[in-house]
């Protein structure tokens, strides 16, 4: 148990970090009006080192999970639990999240893996509020409700697939 709590309080490092460097990017970039490109006023500093601490505290997990794989058998028995999946998945969207950040390229593309890494850490959150009694239930209710709506949520997804292609065709790609 306190091996996990420890895990948590080092995985809060970098959420906490992330956040703030999320906040910083966002208070410090301005967009011109005429030309529309966007203006970074960041310290590259501090840039550095927010990605080095997050960096750091990923590279820690990826070694541990590195090392769980590596006494399995096989390594689709470590991907058999999802919450694995989403560890992995979580390390491996923030190098271009890092990349695309560093290097100004201010796209939807990093936008999008912006989100996706937020969401990732949600999960990752609430693998480690299982450890704590008052909200082990609660997590586990989220679980099984999202497993319950799987075929809601594909057909949903498949919904608006089919309209947002209708919409593509009848408006030509405009705005």
């Amino acid at each position: 148990m306190t091996f996990f709590r420890g895990q948590f309080h080092i995985f809060m490092i970098f959420l906490f970090t992330f956040v703030l460097d999320i906040l910083y990017s966002i208070i410090s970039k301005t967009q011109d009006q005429n030309t529309g490109k966007i203006h970074d006023s960041r310290i590259p500093a501090v840039i550095y080192t927010f990605k080095i601490i997050c960096s750091l505290v990923l590279a820690y997990f990826a070694s541990h999970e590195i090392k769980t794989m590596s006494l399995l058998d096989k390594i689709s028995d470590y991907f058999d639990d999802i919450w694995n999946f989403f560890d992995f998945l979580l390390i491996a969207v923030y190098i271009p999240v890092a990349y695309l950040d560093i290097t100004n390229d201010f796209t939807d593309a990093l936008r999008i893996l912006q989100c996706i890494l937020v969401l990732m850490s949600f999960v990752k959150v609430c693998f480690f509020l299982r450890i704590y009694d008052g909200f082990s239930f609660l997590v586990s209710m989220l679980q099984g409700v999202f497993i319950d709506l799987q075929y809601f949520i594909a057909f949903y997804g498949i919904f608006l697939i089919h309209f947002g292609m209708q919409f593509l065709i009848i408006f030509g790609g405009q705005e």
